[in-house]
């Protein structure tokens, strides 16, 4: 099932063509891999590897548990946006204690 969210996370390289030049991408979070399904965004992702950006997008898993993310709209974010966002979810975590 298919499920839309929004992570915050770094960019990386999963996979490289024969010349080394990155062809595969994911999204680094906090808690987990997200690897890219391939449309337009990973394509711009692809260019924006070690960045931080905040994606959303859907996220379907595969009948052996392999999860892809089809990135919709993402944006570059700045380390200080990356702090006040990390803390703003540490608030909400708190909130549901």
């Amino acid at each position: 099932m298919a499920r839309l969210v929004t992570i915050l996370g770094k960019v990386v390289a999963v996979d490289w063509d024969e010349d080394d030049k990155a062809v595969e991408a994911a999204i680094d979070s906090d808690d987990e891999r997200y690897p890219l399904a391939d449309n337009d965004k990973r394509k711009e992702l692809l260019d924006l590897l070690g960045e931080e950006v905040k994606a959303t997008g859907t996220v379907s898993e595969d009948e052996d548990g392999n999860k892809t993310m089809e990135v919709s709209r993402f944006e570059v974010v700045k380390e200080e946006e990356k702090e006040e966002e990390e803390k703003r979810e540490d608030e909400e975590s708190e909130r549901e204690w």
